[in-house]
């Protein structure tokens, strides 16, 4: 897995490397220029973009990770019937008043 990572991170590294050294090289106009770099830039961000989904399938394949992900949906599915439940038990937000109005929160720290 970190072979991979640490190939394709050289590789990143060799691209960028080339980039500067070519665009060194040769005079060009500004306008060559920026076109040059960012295309080298768009390579960059390309590879970089290869090697996070890289990563991202190899701890997705982790059984540990799994588990986690699952455990993650299912408090995001009880959040969300929780916040469904207070709805229908107490009605839309747009219906209700101020927490702090109905505490009497202001008055109480006016002396504070």
């Amino acid at each position: 897995m970190f072979g991979g990572i640490f190939g394709r991170f050289l590789a990143l590294i060799f691209a960028f490397s080339m980039g500067v050294s070519f665009a060194s090289e040769q005079p060009a106009t500004d306008s060559e220029l920026k076109q040059k770099v960012q295309q080298h830039m768009d390579v960059i961000a390309d590879e970089s973009a290869a090697i996070v989904d890289d990563v991202i399938d190899e701890a997705r394949k982790d059984e540990r990770v799994q588990k986690a992900e699952e455990f993650a949906n299912d408090v995001n599915e009880i959040v969300g019937n929780t916040k469904q439940d207070i709805k229908d038990h107490f009605g839309p937000e747009e219906e209700t008043e101020d927490l702090s109005e109905a505490v009497g929160l202001e008055e109480a720290t006016e002396g504070i």
